[in-house]
């Protein structure tokens, strides 16, 4: 199963963090300046000939000097490259990276092949296990209430009491207006917002998961990514 993770991170400049996370993997290294967002800045590291690391700025942690708030990237992974995470986030914690109570992590999951049953199936184990995901890796409430919320009550009202059938039917109702298609095109809709976040399945085609607090714990980060992909794989997303 193909993944990939954000971390939030504090205390260390996003270069820094770039030219020490893949130390002697790095062959390559850049900065950059977004084409759609001019004022957003990351830096790219490069692992073999392919597989790039962003480590962007991240305007929401209101974090200052603004140079030592971030946001590390992954790149597409799947299953086999768990060690490649592990090596990276061991390499951020050797270096002297932070993070703070309003820091998070992000995991991704691939859901390009997903059916409208594999996204009720989802929302249906989500509604069981939200609470027990929040309890078990003991989530930083007031995050959550603001960056990670809990699935609305209104939303699983309506999704209970009309399954959706198709993914149109599903879109609306992320979306609960008639500017469905509009929304999904926003890559900073406020939906996003969720410790389930659908709006990433319409805008990039992948479910996030937002619950988790960060850390730069290897086998913490790898805790989390697999708990996603446990509950992806029972909900029939491959």
């Amino acid at each position: 199963m193909l993944f990939g993770i954000e971390i939030e991170t504090v205390g260390k400049t996003r270069n820094e963090i770039a030219q020490k996370i893949l130390k002697g993997n790095r062959i390559n290294y850049v900065k950059v300046k977004c084409e759609k967002e001019p004022e957003v800045e990351y830096d790219i590291v490069l692992i073999g000939n392919h597989t790039f690391w962003k480590i962007e700025d991240d305007t929401s942690l209101r974090y200052y000097p603004r140079e030592e708030r971030g946001e590390v990237v992954s790149p597409i992974l799947d299953e086999t490259e768990i060690d490649i995470l592990k090596n990276v986030v061991s390499t951020m914690k050797e270096i002297g990276v932070k993070t703070s109570k309003k820091c998070g992590v992000h995991v991704h999951i691939n859901a390009k092949e997903a059916t409208i049953e594999n996204m009720c199936n989802l929302i249906n184990i989500m509604i069981q296990e939200e609470e027990k995901l929040i309890e078990i890796f003991q989530c930083n409430k007031e995050r959550i209430n603001k960056y990670a919320k809990k699935l609305n009550q209104d939303f699983i009202d309506a999704f209970r009491k009309n399954i959706p059938v198709t993914k149109e039917d599903l879109s609306k109702l992320w979306y609960s207006d008639n500017s469905s298609r509009k929304s999904k095109d926003d890559r900073y809709h406020p939906s996003r917002y969720r410790g389930l976040n659908l709006h990433s399945y319409f805008f990039r085609k992948s479910v996030e998961f937002r619950y988790f607090d960060s850390s730069i714990e290897p086998d913490k980060i790898v805790n989390y990514v697999n708990y996603c992909i446990n509950i992806a794989k029972k909900a029939g997303i491959k």
